[in-house]
């Protein structure tokens, strides 16, 4: 990806001089600043097929506005988001609540899609922000299949899966702390 940056540490400028930062201090950043995270370290298959970082355009920096303004007030999130398609929302909810399973403990998130190949593409993206993290920056999995990133709980213990609506049993008996319901208006019986 075209990253300067040695696989056991990251490099940091801090006050005009060099440091070392650990994952812990990179998971720290990111939950105060999911943005930061998201913009700086999750990679996105463009367009034109080749791997980016998730930098926001127009439409995700008027969502973002709106989730920022939020965490700043420390109230939940909760939106219903009109959009045309193609604009990116669904990647950029995908991010954020990647981010903060990654950063912060004992996270519980969802992510629910109307149909099967939509669920599988979004879980395809988790697994690409995952899998494009530096090494040093990958936090150990228990799980990552069955649509479902599960840290042990030495790693940080959060939970995050994917479902499609209609599903038996798709959030049954989680306590979840955060969901992005994607295209909410074609679920069945809802």
């Amino acid at each position: 990806h075209g990253l300067e940056m040695d696989d056991r540490k990251l490099a940091s400028i801090v006050g005009g001089t060099q440091r070392t930062v650990g994952l812990q201090d990179v998971r720290n950043r990111a939950a105060k600043d999911p943005r930061w995270f998201i913009e700086n370290h999750l990679y996105i298959a463009a367009k034109a097929r080749q791997d980016v970082l998730l930098k926001f355009n127009h439409s995700q920096q008027k969502v973002w506005e709106a989730v920022d303004e939020k965490l700043k007030e420390n109230k939940p999130i909760r939106q219903v988001i009109l959009k045309s398609r193609q604009v990116g929302i669904s990647t950029q909810l995908s991010g954020y609540l990647f981010a903060r399973f990654w950063a912060e403990r004992n996270l519980s998130a969802l992510i629910i899609a109307h149909l099967k190949e939509v669920t599988s593409n979004l879980f395809k993206k988790q697994k690409k922000f995952y899998a494009s993290l530096p090494a040093h920056l990958r936090v150990p999995l228990d799980r990552s299949n069955k649509q479902e990133l599960i840290q042990p709980v030495e790693a940080g213990g959060s939970q995050l899966f994917l479902a499609t609506a209609g599903t038996p049993h798709a959030a049954r008996s989680q306590t979840l702390h955060m969901v992005h319901a994607s295209e909410a208006a074609f679920y069945p019986d809802l």
